[in-house]
């Protein structure tokens, strides 16, 4: 997706850097939220990098899980 023209892109704080995962809910696997990072710099995510996000993603959405449901 294109953030070109979102509010936080274009004003304060003008972000420049967004990755996110999406988490899913364990029994329908629904969509239930995103692990993001953003930042006002603009940044270059290496694949280890991408692991590590996803590592986490994965470790929040274990978590939700167990809270939740």
């Amino acid at each position: 997706m294109r953030f070109k023209d979102n509010p936080t892109v274009i004003n304060p704080p003008k972000i420049r850097f967004y990755a996110g995962v999406a988490l899913y809910d364990k029994t329908g696997n629904y969509p239930i939220g995103v692990l993001c990072i953003k930042d006002i710099k603009p940044r270059k995510f290496t694949p280890a990098d991408i692991d590590k996000l996803v590592e986490l993603a994965k470790k929040a959405e274990q978590e939700l899980n167990r809270t939740y449901n």
